[in-house]
């Protein structure tokens, strides 16, 4: 049986340097998650701890997310170091955006993300 074509090594090989060749800045809207430097792991925890606070952010705006469930999902997510590295990473484009936003539900948003995030580093620097 011939070999699929997405599991040769030249289909393998394409991948990674696609992957290799992505910009330094994955923008999300008018934010962006810094991803120079980092090893592809470090990379890829970061887009993926940015595609969750993404997602919260917008079922928090469209209100089908408390403050409640937010504060226990953040709680959860910065239990994990990566995810703690991101927020120290990206944080002030996160503000930066809430601060130009309109929605004061934007801003409850950012505030909460940093207040799990100070509780968080208090707690497991």
């Amino acid at each position: 049986m011939p070999e699929s074509p997405l599991h040769t090594s030249a289909a393998v090989d394409a991948d990674h340097a696609a992957y290799k060749a992505l910009p330094v800045c994955v923008c999300a809207g008018h934010r962006s998650t810094s991803i120079s430097g980092l090893s592809e792991e470090e990379a890829r925890q970061a887009l993926f701890a940015n595609m969750v606070v993404s997602w919260w952010q917008s079922v928090y705006l469209i209100k089908e997310m408390t403050d409640e469930q937010l504060a226990l999902q953040l709680e959860s997510f910065f239990c994990e170091s990566a995810n703690r590295e991101y927020w120290a990473r990206n944080r002030m484009s996160w503000r930066s955006f809430a601060d130009a936003a309109s929605s004061k539900r934007e801003k409850v948003f950012v505030g909460m993300v940093e207040a799990q995030f100070h509780s968080a580093m208090t707690q497991r620097p």
